[in-house]
């Protein structure tokens, strides 16, 4: 898509006229996020909702999607001012939807995944696909997690783009070994924490010595024990899986 500017043109639409695409891209705006705007409700400060006018007629919210339901509630389906974008393709409409930072309401990392993996994006498609290979499934919709699922998206993005792809999968393998891929040990301190490790001392230890001896205590003691240090969320991880690893050693192998 690159910097093409596509033809645009403000149009009146009834907010029952446009639609979004659940499938590739969107989600149904939350009630929370329409009743605030409707309990904060300022003519004066209403928001342009941006859409795209496919080949066929029909219209798609790729911005402003919670500002036309609330104008539909508040209005009753009166028409609204719009900027309707003629010429975008699916996959525009997703990119556009992904690079979106709405005054209202800034695209969140799932929603902005979600719609990354949709349209094939390879940095996200090869994000959840080590994941997989680590026997993890990362949750791009807002559905229950479980054992084996992974919500903690930004802390999986943030491992990649610190120790890159091969090492970010070895770092969850290891934390699925540890602890089975219990919903506990899959938060954003377990995979901080671990990026931590693997980024410091990628030579310094033994993987499956690691795995044993972290296996040795559930979750919940790691998340108790990292309270007792200062600094980052990794940081304080990182420095209970040090502990546990060189517990019995003359010598500190794990050093900081």
């Amino acid at each position: 898509m690159g910097n093409n500017r596509h033809n645009s043109e403000i149009k009146w639409l009834r907010p029952s006229q446009v639609k979004v695409d659940i499938d590739l891209y969107q989600r149904e705006a939350t009630n929370q996020r329409v009743k605030k705007i409707l309990d904060d409700w300022n003519y004066d400060l209403v928001n342009m909702p941006k859409v795209s006018m496919r080949m066929d007629g029909s219209m798609y919210a790729f911005d402003g999607q919670a500002t036309l339901k609330a104008w539909g509630i508040h209005e009753s389906d009166a028409p609204i001012k719009c900027l309707v974008f003629h010429g975008l393709s699916k996959e525009d409409e997703a990119r556009l939807f992904v690079q979106q930072n709405g005054a209202a309401s800034p695209v969140n990392t799932r929603d902005k995944m979600r719609a990354q993996y949709n349209i094939g994006e390879p940095e996200i498609v090869e994000l959840v696909n080590a994941a997989k290979s680590a026997g993890i499934e990362l949750r791009l919709t807002n559905s229950t997690g479980g054992d084996g699922r992974c919500h903690a998206l930004a802390a999986c993005k943030r491992s990649v783009q610190r120790i890159g792809l091969w090492q970010f999968q070895q770092a969850l393998d290891t934390i699925v070994q540890a602890w089975g891929g219990v919903q506990e040990s899959l938060s954003n301190g377990f995979i901080d924490g671990m990026t931590e490790i693997y980024a410091t001392n990628q030579t310094q230890f033994d993987k499956k010595e690691l795995i044993k001896k972290l296996s040795h205590f559930p979750p919940s003691y790691y998340i108790r024990e990292s309270k007792e240090y200062t600094g980052s969320k990794g940081k304080r991880f990182a420095a209970v899986f040090r502990k546990v690893y060189n517990r019995n050693r003359r010598v500190n192998v794990l050093g900081a």
